[in-house]
């Protein structure tokens, strides 16, 4: 089954994405920080990471080169290849 990895730090945000993932099948954690993310990251090893709005502002601050987000659209492309296989 697929992992997902929801972090942000708006509650109602987190609560409602674990909500609908789960929903449509996937196993999900929810951190509301950076800690707490590393944490289950490091514990569970998710097939996705999604990130809230300011951890990807943070991510572009720090001039990382790791994609931070999937490009409008490409979700759908992702998750369906995912779940075929």
């Amino acid at each position: 089954m697929t992992r997902v990895l929801v972090v942000d730090d708006e509650p109602q945000i987190l609560r409602a994405l674990g909500i609908n993932l789960r929903a449509r099948g996937y196993e999900v954690d929810l951190a509301p920080d950076g800690e707490q993310a590393l944490t289950l990251a490091a514990r569970h090893h998710p097939d996705v990471v999604v990130l809230g709005p300011r951890a990807a502002r943070h991510r572009r601050r720090r001039r990382d080169p790791r994609p931070a987000r999937l490009e409008h659209g490409a979700d759908r492309r992702v998750v369906g290849a995912r779940r075929r296989t």
